[in-house]
């Protein structure tokens, strides 16, 4: 905690020392692990945790497919909570040749505030 800024309120914080709320930090991270697992930048084996949807019917054809959840462990893993924000990225978002133009893409498309930055 910054003294300087304890008596404001969180928003007026984060406002101050120009980051975005966490919930958006978060989410920008999940969606930058996801980019790297889809494009095998990170030697995991993200089998468990990703399936990935091989249709192509709409929008992008990098989708990520919602699975059925037996423990609450995988319904609150980054992936699972990022699957609808994934698949409603645009085409050029997801299609970015590198892990730098898909960080730059998201930036300007979804976080346009620049706010986001982590």
């Amino acid at each position: 905690m910054v003294a300087s800024i304890r008596d404001l309120s969180y928003e007026e914080r984060l406002e101050r020392i120009h980051l975005a709320m966490l919930k958006k930090r978060r989410e920008r991270g999940d969606l930058i692990a996801i980019y790297k697992a889809y494009e095998g930048v990170e030697e995991m084996d993200w089998s468990n945790l990703m399936v990935w949807d091989t249709w192509d019917t709409r929008g992008h054809g990098k989708k990520l497919k919602r699975s059925a959840c037996r423990r609450d462990i995988k319904k609150y893993s980054f992936p699972y909570r990022s699957i609808d924000v994934r698949n409603s990225l645009d085409e050029e978002i997801v299609n970015a040749e590198s892990i730098h133009q898909f960080r730059a893409k998201l930036d300007i498309k979804r976080y346009g505030d620049g706010t986001a930055q982590a």
